[in-house]
């Protein structure tokens, strides 16, 4: 009998419950004061959990330090049984310490098959995300992978590279990969790409390089990279790339676009590409390649920036609902001077006809703006 995920918002409440049988639980601790007599409590009982399959460790904007994450990560590496786990230690005082202390530990559970971590507004440095990698790299079976990495500290090109080394490793990366990643140079970026090209087998990919302005400002080389690197990963069914507030200019789109040639797989395809330097030019390129991707089924846009004259987006809606297996898109853009545009479409059924005969049809929406 398949048991219901229990929730804990108060470690009172988690400390005089049975729950050494449950198998799938949710500890909510965030913006809460910490101490280490809390810590030391919230580890012993997570040593109990012998049957957990499945841990949502929620700290974040707490008192957590090393210390406190080391004493966390002792209790976690006694859950041999599990195979899910999240662990949100954002706003905390994590550094390069704790996190070692950490993925040694997580090494140890051979049962992990999805891991969630989410280090934003951290303090970790280059060799943390090189420990990271490493630690990685012992968790064979893990298939889900999702980081957030974002450090108040400069991550160098070497950190970057060794996590991703780490990365492919993870032998059994199949389903899904979703990396939030300081970029803070177009060398960081090439060496990232080059790594995550290996993971051959993955079905879904999410990047989101729009972490820090200040260090994110991948431009036309970047676009490159990232296109070369990604167009590898053949068996991608759904791909997501959050490239916006950075410098990508038109001369980069068609490097990106070269990946939805490549991947003919892809069936769910997002790009934030807003608050770039895209003009018409670039946007048409885009439409060109999406003519490619005849699997689409599901398609968002993000074109915020410049604005667009009436007969472009026009012309888009037609191109799009030229995509013979779309079932839904949606379209964010900025219209002449106003604010932007927002189109939300689902196809009824099966239909996807033509524009004279389409009920839905947007063409002749814009005469009315």
């Amino acid at each position: 009998m398949l048991q219901k995920k229990q929730y804990f918002e108060d470690l009172k409440n988690l400390l005089i419950s049975d729950v050494s049988s449950q198998t799938d639980l949710h500890i909510e601790l965030g913006i809460k004061k910490i101490n280490d007599q809390i810590v030391s409590e919230l580890r012993s009982m997570i040593a109990k959990f012998f049957n957990l399959k499945s841990l949502n460790l929620d700290l974040r904007y707490s008192d957590i330090d090393d210390k406190r994450v080391s004493e966390i990560a002792s209790g976690l590496e006694e859950c041999l049984n599990l195979e899910s786990l999240a662990l949100d230690f954002r706003y905390s005082s994590l550094k390069d310490q704790g996190l070692l202390e950490l993925v040694n530990k997580l090494g140890k559970l051979n049962q992990l098959q999805e891991f969630n971590l989410n280090l934003r507004y951290t303090s970790f440095t280059s060799q943390g995300l090189s420990d990271l990698g490493q630690g990685l790299a012992k968790c064979m079976k893990i298939q889900t992978l999702e980081l957030i990495l974002e450090s108040y500290s400069q991550i160098s090109d070497v950190g970057a590279s060794n996590l991703c080394s780490g990365i492919i490793n993870c032998l059994n990366i199949e389903l899904s990969l979703s990396l939030m990643i300081d970029v803070s140079s177009e060398k960081n970026g090439q060496k990232l790409c080059n790594q995550l090209a290996k993971l051959i087998n993955i079905e879904t990919f999410q990047l989101d390089l729009d972490l820090d302005l200040k260090k994110n400002k991948i431009g036309h080389q970047a676009a490159l990279d990232f296109g070369s690197g990604i167009s590898n990963l053949t068996n991608l069914q759904e791909l997501v790339l959050e490239l916006y507030n950075n410098m990508i200019s038109d001369s980069g789109i068609p490097h990106l676009t070269s990946v939805l040639a490549e991947c003919k797989q892809i069936q769910v395809f997002t790009i934030q590409l807003d608050e770039n330097t895209i003009l018409d030019d670039g946007v048409s390129h885009l439409l060109s390649g999406l003519k490619k991707c005849t699997k689409i089924s599901s398609l968002e846009l993000n074109l915020q920036g410049p604005t667009r004259t009436k007969q472009l987006i026009n012309n888009i809606q037609h191109k799009i609902k030229k995509m013979l297996r779309l079932v839904q898109y949606q379209l964010e853009i900025n219209y002449c001077h106003s604010d932007y545009q927002f189109f939300n479409f689902d196809y009824p059924d099966d239909q996807n006809s033509e524009e004279g005969n389409d009920p839905y049809y947007y063409g002749d929406y814009f005469d009315d703006v």
